[in-house]
């Protein structure tokens, strides 16, 4: 929401050269950048403001879009805290590829720190799942499913391996790979013919 009130204000960046080539127009770009940073800062560390601003820069002025980034829908599945003390913690949550392709599948680990009396995010590490294998459950598919209507409607063994096949007001149907959270329509496909 900060971001997306933050391209409302500066429409005149939309589109500019400079977003995708600062040498274009490094003046332009390295002001934009700091009101990003600045933005970002009341949920960043100084450092991950400084890291991320680019990619925050980019997505929202050029794309249009900020699917790329992480936001509260990566947090939703297999939710976990995976270290705490009293100035830091380590979250984890995994990413099931969406049927829109929006979001990759893998595990999402982020890192905050107590700044102040303020939580902020450190680090961010997206680990893909062809090097770290999710391994579902249909309690995971539920998750990231059932919420927006999709209802899951089988197991299903195809070559060795596992798939849940989900659907959409009987509209639409697909299967998602167990080990690696990508949607395979064609599986579904030769589930459709088996049944």
């Amino acid at each position: 929401m900060t971001m997306e009130t933050l391209a409302a204000e500066h429409e005149e960046w939309h589109l500019q050269p400079w977003i995708t080539n600062p040498a274009d127009n490094k003046a332009k770009y390295d002001q934009a950048l700091f009101t990003v940073q600045n933005s970002l800062s009341q949920y960043f560390t100084k450092n991950s403001a400084e890291k991320y601003a680019p990619a925050y820069l980019q997505e929202f002025f050029w794309a249009y879009e900020g699917f790329s980034m992480a936001d509260e829908n990566l947090l939703d599945v297999r939710f976990r805290v995976e270290e705490q003390a009293e100035n830091r913690f380590v979250v984890s949550s995994i990413t099931i590829e969406s049927e829109a392709g929006y979001y990759s599948p893998g595990t999402n680990r982020l890192e905050y720190v107590k700044e102040g009396e303020n939580w902020k995010i450190n680090s961010y590490q997206f680990i893909p799942s062809q090097e770290q294998p999710l391994n579902l459950t249909k309690q995971d598919i539920e998750e990231a499913f059932v919420k927006n209507g999709y209802t899951v409607i089988d197991q299903f063994q195809h070559n060795g391996t596992t798939y849940f096949i989900i659907g959409y007001e009987n509209q639409w149907m697909s299967a998602i790979n167990t080990l690696n959270g990508h949607l395979e329509e064609k599986i579904a496909t030769i589930y459709s013919q088996n049944k």
